[in-house]
């Protein structure tokens, strides 16, 4: 098949090194050492002080991430709105990307010939990137609630059956403002220099997450000009201009790549500056 539409890049994945090394040395030295309290674990026992799973959840947060990274920039940092919105003048459209790291090279490679499939193909890589967006923050929230002291306190009766990282804002704001937690806590100051993000993004990301595990809607549309993201929940509205699925996804892309090594360093931060565990 011709396709003069056609795309072609090689790719750096992210790979967090130095913060995880860091990371895994601080809280596996006070955990080797024996310094460690199993307070949090008694409050919910998923909260479980051990070396070998601090290395897999750091090792998690980091592939998810290369996964929402592979997706974005096959499908999202070219994305044709023409096809999915007006003409199919475009067609066929073609995408290859080759995806380096450290652990060697992973090519990938579509080719569609219809506007149907395309926007098909769109709609459910833009699903899949926000699941996975969604998990990475949920396990950065539980690395901290392992690490160091929890934000979320609850009976044993009352288990969440996860935190989001919108709640444990709010939450660790709430101990910040009773004076419980230090005005130069990391952590807080780590998610305050991503504020904007977070904030206007974490709703309809919490949002969409939900209507795609428990729902059937795309929550795409076309507006005649741009495939856009639909019935977003506040701050963004129907004139924002991330609403854009592809200006949605590229700053998921570029803040997720800050914050999650400035959250290992905030952890790590917090975990040096204590005798034991949780910090």
């Amino acid at each position: 098949m011709v396709t003069p539409n056609s795309s072609s890049k090689t790719v750096i994945l992210s790979e967090f090194s130095r913060e995880r090394a860091d990371l895994y040395f601080s809280a596996s030295s006070r955990i080797s050492d024996n310094l460690t309290d199993t307070i949090n674990y008694e409050i919910h026992k998923n909260y479980k002080l051990e070396i070998s799973l601090i290395d897999e959840r750091l090792q998690a947060i980091t592939n998810k991430f290369r996964k929402c990274e592979m997706i974005y920039h096959l499908y999202f940092d070219e994305l044709d709105h023409n096809i999915l919105t007006s003409t199919t003048a475009n067609l066929p459209i073609s995408s290859q990307r080759l995806f380096q790291s450290s652990d060697g090279e992973i090519k990938q490679y579509f080719e569609v010939d219809s506007r149907v499939l395309y926007q098909e193909l769109i709609d459910y890589q833009f699903q899949d990137m926000i699941l996975f967006t969604s998990s990475i923050l949920e396990n950065l929230v539980y690395l901290s609630e392992t690490l160091v002291k929890k934000v979320s306190i609850h009976t044993k009766k009352n288990k969440p059956q996860s935190i989001t990282m919108e709640n444990f804002i709010e939450l660790l704001g709430y101990l910040h403002r009773l004076k419980y937690r230090i005005d130069t806590d990391p952590i807080r100051t780590c998610l305050g220099t991503h504020t904007i993000f977070l904030t206007r993004h974490l709703p309809t990301i919490n949002s969409f997450r939900n209507r795609f595990v428990h729902g059937y809607a795309k929550n795409l549309f076309s507006d005649g000009y741009e495939y856009k993201l639909s019935n977003v929940e506040l701050p963004l509205t129907s004139a924002s201009p991330e609403i854009s699925v592809s200006e949605f996804t590229k700053n998921i892309i570029e803040n997720l790549k800050r914050l999650i090594p400035e959250f290992f360093t905030a952890i790590t931060t917090t975990i040096n500056a204590s005798t034991e565990l949780p910090a």
